[in-house]
């Protein structure tokens, strides 16, 4: 089965046995811009991922030694493909060749191709003991330094408008990291947003933004151990899920959450991970951990204090900016600590897991004024426990996770994998979250952005109906029994995702995909004065092709139609077309050049259209095109030596039928808005 995320292994490490060039796949565009039209809140971060790529390129998988969980880490497998590998090493000995990956059946070409970059054929003990001069010999430092900035001038920094904003427009992010196979890693990530201050009051320690951790692993019994920031994994995400998770898409592996269980942070979001020390042993089959975190977060603070002098909070912050005053009195302002524990059993077939996890608030949470948020009330102490399962027969993968709150509140999850042939994969998820129950270490698997207050049933399938021919698609039917934002009542909704894609050529790709979702959601008459639900339905058609001219030369084509109707704000379209040119001369060679035209109408921002856009190596990029006007972007890399690379991008926004752009202090009075971004990248 040929999955998206081996399509983001490929936009991470194109031809990742041969050299580091990034290759950006139509699929792997599919999949970032699912993540921003399902959910406009997701945070696409996709560092921790491509720091995992980086370091199994390096120091690959063992075949003959890895156990079927550890195989699961690769987003690119289904759980039936890692069993179908540890079944036939049991059955047929020791592997001798990583050729004999293509007798297994359920691997496809073009999985193998990718798996040949990250697994080893060795009889080598996998766990590599620490010593000096294995450092010096085999120990990595990666540094890499980057700088951006909006070109035209904002309203913060007009010289009326002096002092708006502590510091200058310009974003500054740096990382340095030194590595030892899984051994060692020792990291440290800085980062000032536009606006801040910079080694100024009220930020006289430069950055706004620091992250490190060091961490020893794969030493006898310990399995991890990290102290700093880091990110634990467990289950489905239900009791613990720190960092990035992905939900709906037509790739029905993204729907089965592959816990990592422990991993060092090395991203510069300021919000998604923990802050402590965690450990993990292993004895035989079982593997122990335990977590403990005190992470202050940003909040809307009130000047009044509880009777016990606790400092009362509304809101927390997620943004990570502190360029006003407001921002900054609200920097830091709450605590919360965790401790956690997880107990997994690894069999052959059947993986039983076990978790525990206390939150705890220094301050009280205000009442919520919202009626849709009067069960969100975060408690100054929470305890939450879950159970965890996943069992595998042959073709077949059952999964699930029960987690329940010391209030009662619980949560279930359940899915299904079946590979009902070699060319037809199927997938069913099913989830009950209930109201209230949402904490900040939950991430799992729904529609809306927390887990509270949805119940739904997810059926997805992979056809391959020939070589050159595949269709995949999903239903997911929702319901949500209590209020949430802009919908004053009990609602439900559907979404249906059909995707064509055809392979005439080796060169050529094309794909038109379908989709359509109806959602309820508050509707006003000019005669009445109160809001009811009505029926909002969106539909929207997308035509891609990707044709590679030569081995220097590619272009990409897109057309997206989108349509919204509403019962009572009336009708909305959009459309958007776009032209990609991707050169990379064969001389000189260290040169490489990426360029995109795009034009785009809508009638508003609820026919917005969003599309991945390549940028550097660490950023990411999916704007949403709304309004009228075009927009084009440059990116250009050029390779040093085998030790540092440097990369440029500009891009810009032209919108016809408006005077200004943006909003607040970040308004620009003009209809462009430039963006500059460069970065240096060294290893050695």
């Amino acid at each position: 089965m040929r999955g998206w995320m081996c399509m983001v292994m490929l936009l991470c490490y194109g031809s990742l046995v041969a050299q580091e060039d990034e290759v950006y796949t139509t699929e792997t565009q599919q999949l970032m811009e699912l993540l921003m039209e399902n959910d406009d809140r997701a945070e696409v971060d996709f560092t921790t991922l491509m720091d995992q790529l980086e370091a199994w390129r390096d120091h690959p998988i063992n075949l003959n030694r890895c156990t079927q969980h550890e195989l699961e880490q690769l987003p690119f497998l289904s759980p039936m493909q890692c069993a179908a590998i540890v079944e036939h090493r049991a059955l047929a000995g020791p592997f001798i060749s990583t050729l004999e990956l293509q007798g297994i059946d359920g691997l496809d070409l073009v999985t193998i191709r990718v798996l040949l970059s990250f697994v080893v054929v060795s009889g080598d003990e996998d766990r590599r003991q620490i010593s000096w001069t294995g450092i010096q010999d085999d120990g990595k430092v990666e540094a890499f330094v980057r700088t951006q900035r909006v070109l035209e001038q904002q309203r913060a920094y007009q010289e009326e408008h002096q002092g708006s904003y502590y510091g200058s427009p310009y974003r500054v992010l740096s990382r340095v990291r030194f590595r030892y196979h899984d051994a060692i890693s020792v990291g440290l990530t800085m980062e000032k947003d536009p606006g801040e201050a910079f080694f100024r009051p009220p930020q006289r320690r430069g950055f706004n933004f620091y992250s490190g951790h060091i961490a020893v692993g794969k030493q006898g019994v310990l399995d991890q151990l990290i102290i700093g920031d880091y990110q634990a994994q467990f289950g489905q995400g239900l009791v613990a899920w720190s960092g990035m998770a992905f939900g709906k898409s037509g790739d029905i592996l993204t729907t089965k959450r592959n816990a990592r269980g422990v991993l060092p942070y090395v991203s510069a979001d300021e919000n998604n991970f923990l802050r402590g020390a965690i450990t993990s042993l292993r004895w035989g089959r079982w593997l122990a951990t335990s977590f403990v975190s005190r992470l202050a977060r940003d909040a809307s603070v009130s000047d009044s204090l509880m009777e016990d002098g606790r400092q009362v909070f509304g809101a927390l912050q997620r943004t990570g900016l502190h360029a006003t005053e407001s921002q900054w009195q609200g920097k830091d302002a709450v605590r919360l600590t965790v401790i956690g524990q997880h107990l997994r059993w690894n069999g052959d077939r059947l993986q039983l897991g076990v978790s525990g996890v206390r939150l705890s608030h220094n301050a009280w949470h205000a009442e919520a004024t919202q009626v849709y948020r009067s069960f969100d009330q975060i408690p100054t102490a929470l305890l939450v426990g879950g159970v965890d399962y996943q069992w595998s027969y042959r073709n077949l993968m059952a999964y699930g996770e029960l987690a329940m709150c010391d209030d009662g509140r619980k949560a279930l999850l359940n899915g299904l994998m079946c590979s009902l042939s070699d060319q037809v994969n199927v997938s069913l998820v099913h989830r009950s979250y209930d109201l209230g129950f949402h904490h900040e270490l939950s991430n799992a698997f729904g529609e809306g952005s927390r887990v509270s207050n949805e119940q739904g049933l997810f059926i997805g399938s992979q056809v391959r109906l020939n070589r050159r021919w595949k269709l995949k698609g999903y239903a997911d039917l929702y319901r949500f029994p209590w209020l949430r934002f802009r919908v004053d009542g009990p609602s439900s909704g559907r979404e249906y995702w059909l995707q064509l894609d055809h392979r005439p050529r080796r060169n050529l790709e094309l794909y038109a995909r379908f989709r359509m979702e109806e959602r309820e959601q508050n509707a006003l008459m000019e005669s009445q004065s109160t809001a009811f639900l009505a029926l909002q339905r969106r539909r929207d058609v997308r035509l891609n092709a990707t044709y590679a001219l030569s081995d220097q030369l590619e272009v990409r084509n897109r057309l997206e139609l989108v349509w919204v109707n509403h019962e009572v704000d009336g009708f909305e379209q959009g459309v958007m077309l776009y032209q990609d040119l991707i050169w990379k001369p064969r001389w000189p060679k260290p040169y490489q050049f990426k360029l995109r035209y795009a034009l785009f109408d809508t009638d508003g921002f609820d026919s917005r259209i969003y599309a991945y856009e390549h940028d550097l190596r660490y950023s990411f990029s999916i704007p949403a095109f709304f309004d009228r006007g075009s927009r084009f972007y440059v990116f250009a890399s050029y390779r040093l030596s085998h030790w540092g690379k440097l990369s440029l991008r500009y891009a810009q926004t032209y919108y016809s039928n408006r005077n200004s752009v943006g909003s607040g202090w970040n308004t620009i009075d003009g209809p462009r808005a430039s963006d500059l971004r460069i970065q240096l990248k060294l290893k050695f």
